[in-house]
Order: structure tokens, then sequence, then C-alpha cells
């Protein structure tokens, strides 16, 4: 399932899913950040997929709609079985530019 980005982009908070063509995948994303809100459009595709760690990596990029910066996004899933459920660890690496790059300090 951690595979089935159609399934999965429901699941993320503010994502909007437009199109998906096998690995490759666009769509949009609202982010708030104190009181700025963002909406970022763009592209991502899976660069990796080991069913045998049961891990994926998706590659993402983006630009705000109303061009106030961009967006550039590793994210790492993992699955742990613990137990009768499966636990899912996300690690997200996050570069932003523009005018939310300057509240990074603030938000720490």
């Amino acid at each position: 399932m951690l595979l089935d980005i159609e399934r999965i982009a429901p699941c993320m908070p503010g994502a909007v899913l437009d199109s998906v063509t096998g690995d490759d995948f666009t769509g949009r994303v609202k982010v708030k950040l104190g009181v700025i809100t963002m909406t970022y459009q763009g592209k991502a595709s899976f660069v990796e997929k080991d069913e045998a760690a049961h891990r994926a990596v998706i590659d993402a990029r983006g630009k705000d709609q109303r061009g106030n910066g961009t967006a550039a996004a590793v994210v790492t899933a993992t699955l742990a079985e613990e137990g009768d459920h499966t636990r899912v660890d996300v690690l997200t690496d996050l570069n932003i530019t523009g005018r939310p790059a300057q509240f990074g300090d603030g938000a720490s």
C-alpha cells in the first residue's frame, strides 16, 4: 500500500493528487507556516522502492502558486512491524526558498 500513491495521498494533510503516470505524479500541497499559507504545485516521483526493506523514497519539487518561492523535499517512508500493527516512519528533508524561507529561524 505504501507504493500506491493514489491511496496514500489523501492521508497527507493539505495534499491533492492531480495525475499519476507510472512512478511520476503531480499535485498540490497547502502548507501553513505561522500566519503565512502557501500552496505549492509541482511534480514528484519515486526514486527508490525497496520492498525487501519496506522502504520508499520520493523526490518532490514545486513552486508556490503566488510566486513566493519554491520547495524541494526528499521523503523517506519506512515500514516497521510492531506486533499485529505496522508503524510508518516518515523522514522529510525539506528545502524552501523565497518568502517562507525568511521565517526559518523563527520557526525552529
